[in-house]
This record gives C-alpha cells, structure tokens and sequence, in this order.
C-alpha cells in the first residue's frame, strides 16, 4: 500500500520558519536556551534561502 506524501511548498516552510523565530523571541521563556533556539531558525532560514551559513 503506497503512501503519498506531499511537503509543504518553500513559501509555507519560510514561513514556518519565520514564526518560529518571531515565537523565540516573542517568548523567550518557552525555549530554554533563547539563544540556541534563534541561531537554529535563523540557520534553517539561511538554508532554505540557499545563504552563506553562519558559523
């Protein structure tokens, strides 16, 4: 029995991502380490953006 998968578009993954940053910062206190947590979206969005990567 097969299984179609279907992934969510680049825009939706943006703005995934986006949101995500906007909560660590919005609400730091969700995230334990806030700092970690901002480096890891703002990597992903670099990927997904096919930007130099930091670090």
């Amino acid at each position: 029995m097969a299984v179609d998968t279907v992934l969510a578009s680049s825009f939706d993954m943006r703005n995934y991502l986006v949101d995500q940053f906007n909560l660590v910062l919005r609400r730091p206190g969700m995230y334990g380490d806030v700092e970690l947590a901002a480096w890891m979206a703002i990597d992903h969005l670099l990927f997904l953006e096919q930007q130099s990567r930091m670090g």
